[in-house]
């Protein structure tokens, strides 16, 4: 990348010590350790989007801190002093009056509060509830599910998604259904994935199904379960690989 972080292959993640950045999202998936305090509403914003003039190679800085030092003040010149005209009488010596100098302008670049510890997650451990649309196939061996939600998280960030995949299972079913999951992940940032996903459920005419889902993220590993109910006809149990693309990460 253009900063020179180091990139780690097996999470396709680029390593700015206190945050970590996704290339395939262009975005960080944590939250500047500054939070608020760093001048900015969007606190997962890269360098005020100011890329091209300025890098954050310790994923700490936020725009207030990226502002450009101010031009040096211009030297000044005392003026000149006067030269006593030759009298009869001794001139009386005169002094320069005093200039008003520019007092020196605060560098933006260094904080004026120590270091900034990396986040940590909230009291508690934090968590997403997450509600959401799916639609599943099972015939046989070969299952095929898709779905599409909204998720938030104890901080007040919130998202949207997509996910889809498939995997093996038992049974033959088709079924439409909605529902509402939650998850031990500290950020919406970490519901990504991939994830493997375990579903039960069947029904004819009404359809209710359950699900339970755990993958890593650059927090740790994600855990969380579902129920949902609609419509559909059959039954059947499966154990799928989804792949999740988030949308843009909003604040409440």
């Amino acid at each position: 990348m253009f900063t020179g972080r180091e990139f780690l292959t097996e999470v396709n993640l680029y390593d700015y010590r206190n945050r970590m950045y996704s290339a395939d999202l262009g975005r960080f998936l944590q939250t500047d350790p500054l939070r608020f305090d760093a001048g900015d509403v969007n606190i997962y914003r890269y360098c005020g989007n100011n890329v091209l003039n300025l890098t954050d190679g310790m994923g700490l800085c936020g725009n207030k801190y990226f502002t450009p030092s101010p031009e040096p003040p211009a030297p000044t010149t005392p003026p000149p002093v006067p030269t006593p005209t030759p009298t009869q009488n001794t001139p009386t010596p005169t002094t320069p009056t005093p200039q008003p100098q520019t007092p020196p302008q605060p560098n933006p670049f260094q904080p004026t509060h120590g270091p900034v510890a990396p986040s940590t997650p909230s009291p508690g451990g934090g968590f997403t509830v997450q509600v959401y649309v799916t639609v599943n196939f099972q015939l046989g061996p070969i299952n095929i599910q898709g779905s599409a939600g909204f998720a938030v998280d104890n901080q007040g960030n919130y998202t949207d998604y997509v996910a889809g995949g498939g995997g093996l299972g038992v049974g033959a079913a088709a079924s439409a259904t909605g529902g509402f999951a939650v998850s031990n992940a500290p950020s919406v940032s970490d519901l990504a994935g991939p994830f493997n996903v375990a579903s039960y459920g069947g029904g004819l005419g009404l359809d209710a199904a359950v699900d339970g889902f755990t993958g890593a993220s650059p927090d740790g590993q994600v855990t969380g379960f579902g129920i949902s109910g609609g419509v559909g006809a059959g039954g059947g149990a499966s154990d799928a690989i989804t792949n999740t693309k988030l949308g843009s990460v909003g604040h409440l």
